[in-house]
C-alpha cells in the first residue's frame, strides 16, 4: 500500500514518528511531503509547491493523508497568526475537489484542527500581542462561556470585569478564529460531498470553557446537521492526527478491525480528566480507538492485543514534578506494582501489550519505567508512548501497536525512540539541561541561537549517559547521534538513533 503524507509542521511528532513507523512496515510505504517546502515554526511552507506534491502522488498512491492546516494556511502555527482571506483559499479547495475527481480511487484521510487558545501569555506559537494578552484573551473567554453556560461565584465575576484588552487585538484575535471556523465549516461540505472519505478536527490544548469550547459546539452542531457522524471525529488532540490517519488508511486498505482490550493503572483513571483536555480519559480513549479504525472489546481473550493505560491516581501532574515532590494520591489512588506484573502476566501468557503511559503531563513515568526495565519487559512490550499529552501519547501508542500486531512484531526502533525521547529526554534530561547546562552556557530556553551546538552536545552526551543506565541497554545498545532542536527551544527534540548490532 502506498500512502502520500502531508504532516501538520515539520517537527518530528508530526513528519518523524509515522515515517519511522512506517519503514519498519513491509505493507505500506509513506511518502511524505518533502520538509523543504514545509514552514518553520512561524513562517508558512511553500503552499503552491505542496499543491504540486499533492496532484503528483495522488496520480500514484492508494491514499493520501493530509493535513489542511498545512494545505491553507501553511502550517499549524501559521494557522493561528495568518492574515488570508476566502479567496486566498479558494485554488486549495479547487485541488481536493480536482484530486477527487481525477482519482475517485485515492481514498482522502485529512485533518484541521481548532484553533486553540493558550492559558499562558507567550507569542512563541502565537500572535505577537499573545504575549501580553494571551492570558487575558483565555480568561475572558473562559469566564464568558461559563457564565453563559452555567454562572460565575462572585470573585469569578469581579475578575471578568476587570479583564481590559485592546479593541484592535481582540478584533484582530476574534475575527482569525471566525474565519478559521468558517473554514471548518466547509471543509465539512467536502465530506458530504465524499470528496473527503475521513476527517479528524483534533482540539489542541481543550478547556471545558472558553474560545475551543464555543467553536466545538458550534463544529458538533454543522456535524449533526450535516449527517456525518460516522464521517468525522472531533476530540483532544493535534501532533498525533497523522499517525492516527495513517493507521486507519492501512486499516480500512486492509479490511481490519483490531479489537483492543484495555486496562488502567488506577480506579479513577477513566475518570480523569487530564491536563489540557476537557474529558475523561475513557472518553478520549473511545474517540482514539475509533479513529484509527479499531474498536475496544470487553475482554481480554477477544483482543488481538492490550492496551495498558498508565493513569494518574487521582490528579494529573506535569512529568518535571516526578523530580521535585510526587503527589501522594500516586502511590495511595495507584497501584504500580500492580499494574507491572499484570502487564508481565498477559505477556508471560503469550498476548502483546502496548502501554500508553500517560501518568504525567509532558514526559513518560520514571517510576513505571524502572519496574518495567527490572522485570526485564521493556522490549517485550508492541509498542510505547509517553510523550506531552494523554491525546498524543494515545494516538502515537495506537498506531504503533496496530500496525507492529498486523506486521507480527513490534516497530522495535520507534519503541527504543519513544523512551529516549519521552522517559529520558522530556522527564529527565531537559529539565537538567535547562537548570545546570543553560545558565553555564548563559543562555535561556526560547533564546538558545548563539550556544546552539552547545546545547545539543550536552543533550546528546546525557541521554547516552541516562539510556545506559537501564538493563534495557545491554539487550538493545544504541548510538545517539545528530541533536537538534527544530524550533530552538527545549520542548522539542530531535536525534538519530542507530541500534547497535552484535559485535558493534
Amino acid at each position: 500500500m502506498r500512502i502520500a503524507f502531508l504532516p501538520l509542521d515539520e517537527r518530528p511528532c508530526n513528519s518523524k514518528y509515522i515515517q519511522m513507523m512506517a519503514d519498519d512496515t513491509d505493507k505500506l510505504t509513506l511518502v511524505s511531503c518533502p520538509l523543504s517546502i514545509l514552514g518553520k515554526q512561524k513562517e508558512p511552507g511553500d503552499r503552491q509547491a505542496i499543491a504540486r506534491f499533492i496532484k503528483e502522488q495522488a496520480q500514484i498512491s492508494d491514499a493520501m493523508v493530509l493535513s489542511l492546516d498545512t494545505l491553507f494556511y501553511g502550517g499549524l502555527i501559521p494557522s493561528r497568526t495568518h492574515h488570508l482571506t476566502r479567496k486566498d483559499l479558494t485554488e486549495s479547495f479547487a485541488l481536493l475537489r480536482e484530486v477527487k475527481a481525477k482519482h475517485p480511487q485515492v481514498a482522502l484521510y485529512a485533518s484541521i484542527t481548532l484553533m486553540r487558545s493558550p492559558t499562558y501569555n507567550s507569542a512563541v506559537e502565537e500572535p505577537d500581542y499573545y504575549a501580553q494578552y494571551g492570558s487575558a484573551l483565555h480568561r475572558r473567554a473562559y469566564l464568558s462561556d461559563k457564565k453563559t453556560r452555567e454562572q460565575l461565584d462572585e470573585a469569578e465575576q469581579k475578575e471578568l470585569a476587570k479583564i481590559v484588552i485592546p479593541k484592535a487585538i481582540l478584533e484582530d484575535y476574534e475575527a482569525r478564529r471566525t474565519f478559521n471556523e468558517a473554514v471548518n465549516v466547509e471543509v465539512l461540505k467536502l465530506v458530504k460531498e465524499k470528496i473527503i472519505d475521513f476527517l479528524v478536527i483534533p482540539q489542541d490544548d481543550a478547556r471545558p470553557f472558553g474560545y475551543t469550547a464555543i467553536t466545538q459546539r458550534r463544529i458538533v452542531a454543522q456535524i449533526t446537521a450535516l449527517d456525518l457522524e460516522n464521517k468525522v471525529n472531533i476530540y483532544p488532540g493535534a501532533d498525533e492526527v497523522g499517525n492516527t490517519l495513517v493507521t486507519r488508511a492501512y486499516v480500512d486498505f486492509y479490511q481490519l478491525e483490531p479489537k483492543i482490550y484495555p486496562f488502567f493503572a488506577s480506579t479513577l483513571g477513566p475518570s480523569i480528566v487530564p491536563l489540557y483536555e476537557d474529558r475523561p480519559m475513557l472518553e478520549t480513549l473511545k474517540y482514539h480507538i475509533r479513529a484509527c479504525g479499531a474498536q475496544l472489546v470487553e475482554t481480554a481473550g477477544e483482543a488481538d492485543f492490550i492496551l495498558a493505560i498508565d493513569a494518574p491516581g487521582k490528579i494529573m501532574q506535569r512529568a518535571r514534578e516526578q523530580l521535585e515532590q510526587v503527589d501522594v494520591t500516586y502511590t495511595s489512588y495507584r497501584n504500580l506494582n500492580d499494574f507491572v506484573l499484570k502487564i508481565r502476566t498477559y505477556i508471560e501468557a503469550g498476548q502483546e501489550v502496548a502501554l500508553c503511559d500517560s501518568a504525567y503531563g509532558n514526559g513518560g513515568d520514571l517510576s513505571l519505567v524502572k519496574r518495567l526495565d527490572s522485570f526485564d519487559l521493556l522490549d517485550k512490550l508492541l509498542a510505547y508512548a509517553g510523550w506531552n499529552t494523554n491525546a498524543n501519547t494515545l494516538g502515537t501508542v495506537l498506531a504503533a501497536a496496530i500496525l507492529g500486531h498486523d506486521t507480527g512484531h513490534s516497530l522495535l526502533r520507534h519503541m527504543i525512540y519513544r523512551y529516549i525521547e519521552d522517559v529520558c529526554y522530556q522527564t529527565v534530561v531537559r529539565q537538567v539541561v535547562q537548570v545546570k547546562e543553560l545558565p553555564k552556557l548563559g543562555v535561556v530556553d526560547y533564546n538558545l541561537e548563539k550556544k546552539l551546538p552547545e546545547v545539543c552536545g550536552a543533550i546528546q552526551t546525557r541521554l547516552s549517559e541516562l539510556y545506559h543506565t537501564w538493563h534495557l541497554s545491554t539487550k538493545i545498545p544504541v548510538t545517539i547521534s545528530a541533536v537538534a532542536l527544530p524550533w530552538r527551544r527545549l520542548f522539542e527534540v530531535d536525534f538519530d538513533l542507530q541500534i547497535k548490532k552484535a559485535g558493534q
